[in-house]
């Protein structure tokens, strides 16, 4: 099951459930599905009030939606040595793809087991993980 997009509001610095997206020229209608948030319904310029982010319709490790900008940790052997990597999750080439910059690497997602990802968080949530991914 694919479930439901979620989205970054940009202003709010807020992750959200999306229940409803709709398109009408360059905006995008999101609905929150989250209770406690005052943003019940509000229009968001695509790209400016909000970042929309689909889910794969893959989980990981612990059976978690791993969606578009999550953050995942994979053991990996790459270049004749095992290690453990963070990859971002962004799609290209129509499909999600596991991307490492460090590694200079970018691989279908779906061409990986399920059972070896772990999200380890979101790129806007924590940027700090970037930054650190890079930096390894």
């Amino acid at each position: 099951m694919m479930g439901h997009p979620r989205a970054w509001l940009i202003k709010e610095k807020k992750m959200v459930s999306v229940s409803n997206v709709g398109f009408g020229g360059p905006f995008v209608f999101v609905t929150a599905e989250d209770e406690d948030s005052d943003i019940d319904a509000k229009m968001y310029r695509d790209g400016r009030g909000c970042i929309l982010m689909w889910p794969t319709g893959l989980t990981d490790k612990n059976k978690k939606q791993i969606y578009e900008g999550d953050i995942v940790n994979m053991a990996l052997f790459f270049r004749g040595t095992t290690g453990t990597h963070w990859f971002s999750i962004e799609k290209d080439a129509g499909c999600f793809q596991l991307v490492s910059s460090v590694l200079n690497y970018e691989d279908p997602l779906f061409l990986h087991s399920n059972d070896t990802l772990e999200i380890i968080g979101n790129i806007h949530e924590n940027p700090e993980l970037v930054a650190e991914g890079e930096s390894k």
